[in-house]
This record gives structure tokens, C-alpha cells and sequence, in this order.
């Protein structure tokens, strides 16, 4: 199969999380969900520390063969049976260059197989423990999972929070508020200025 490069983010996550169900059902099936995620988790790393692992793994002028021999060095007998075979499949597809992303998505899967879910938040100052635990238990009890916080610090918000759940935005910071605020006050403005003149008219007639 033709290597392709995958220049779009939102085909890219979706290959991703192909390769990432099928290899979570497999686990899944096996009962090594848990191992086949950190095995993952471990060669992504190793790939990010070895620039010549990741270059292997990147490269499009690497033959599939050579890769695939070159996994069979590294890995075989270190990492469980399935993944080892796992990582022949995808490089036979020229996929190599996805294990990172593959990893998020099969460990998304497995989060929400626990409940779970990774939840961002943006405060203009940095949260305590004790204030995480508190926006953690609020936002769980919300959407009925365990929050697990990315806390974020941007110094250009006012105040308040902004809290990113996967593709959706709550935004309750000051600034939005003020705006929020400014566009009503304008709206509304706007609203008594036509009422006003309604009434000079009804006067005049």
C-alpha cells in the first residue's frame, strides 16, 4: 500500500482513532488493555527521546521491509505479542508516523471505557490543590464522569474560568462576561432608543 501523508488534522485524528479501535478491541479481547496502552505509551516516548527511532518511524524514503525488520530488533520478545504485531500491521500500511497520535486516541478510548475524561482549564492565576479537586468534583458531578484537570494559566484573562471538554468551550471568564454584558447593554440600548422615539412620534401625531 502507497505511503500518504495525512496533512489534514481532522483526517489525521480520524485514522488515528481507526488504528486505535481496532487495537482497543484486540486488548480489549485479550485482556491487556492496560498493558497494550502503556507499552504504547512507552515507545511513543522512546520514539521522542531517539531521534533516530522517530526518524525510522517518519521517514517516507524508509522502506516498509526495512522497518519492518528493524522492529522485529527492537522489539520483539520486549513488548507484548499483540502490539508487536500491532506495529507490523501499521507499518505495512505506512502508518508508523501515527503511533503518537494513535496512543491518544486508544487511551481516550480507554479512559471513557473508565469514566473518565480529560477536561482543560484556563485561570488567569494558578488553582491550588484544594481549588482543582473543587472545579474537578463540580465538573464531574456535571457531566457524570471523573474529571482528570489540564490546569492552563493565561494572564490575559480577567478573571473566572474557561474550561475545554473535549470540542466544547465553556467560557466564564470576566472578559466574556463583559462582553456578554456590552452586547446586551447595546441591544438593549438600541431597544429604548426605537421605544423613545415610538413615543416622540405617537406625541407629535
Amino acid at each position: 500500500m502507497a505511503e500518504t501523508t495525512l496533512d489534514n488534522p481532522g483526517i489525521a485524528q480520524a485514522v488515528d482513532r481507526t488504528y486505535a479501535e481496532a487495537l482497543f478491541d484486540l486488548a480489549d479481547e485479550g485482556g491487556a488493555l492496560a498493558e497494550v496502552t502503556d507499552e504504547l505509551g512507552q515507545i511513543v516516548d522512546l520514539c521522542a527521546a531517539d531521534a533516530s527511532l522517530k526518524a525510522l518511524f517518519a521517514s517516507k524514503a524508509i522502506t516498509a521491509e526495512r522497518r519492518a525488520n528493524s522492529i522485529e530488533q527492537i522489539f520483539h520478545g520486549r513488548i507484548s505479542d499483540l502490539l508487536y504485531r500491532s506495529l507490523h500491521v501499521i507499518n505495512s500500511k505506512g502508518r508508523l508516523d501515527r503511533l503518537a497520535g494513535i496512543h491518544t486516541a486508544l487511551a481516550a478510548l480507554v479512559k471513557d471505557r473508565r469514566g473518565e475524561v480529560d477536561v482543560d482549564i484556563y485561570t488567569a492565576r494558578p488553582l491550588d490543590g484544594g481549588q482543582l479537586n473543587g472545579v474537578a468534583d463540580r465538573i464531574g458531578a456535571a457531566i457524570g464522569r471523573r474529571a482528570t484537570l489540564h490546569p492552563h494559566v493565561d494572564e490575559q484573562l480577567l478573571g473566572g474560568l474557561k474550561i475545554r471538554v473535549g470540542d466544547k468551550l465553556i467560557d466564564g471568564t470576566v472578559a466574556t462576561r463583559l462582553k456578554r454584558m456590552r452586547r446586551q447593554l447595546i441591544e438593549h440600548g438600541q431597544e429604548l432608543v426605537r421605544s423613545d422615539a415610538g413615543r416622540l412620534m405617537d406625541e407629535e401625531t
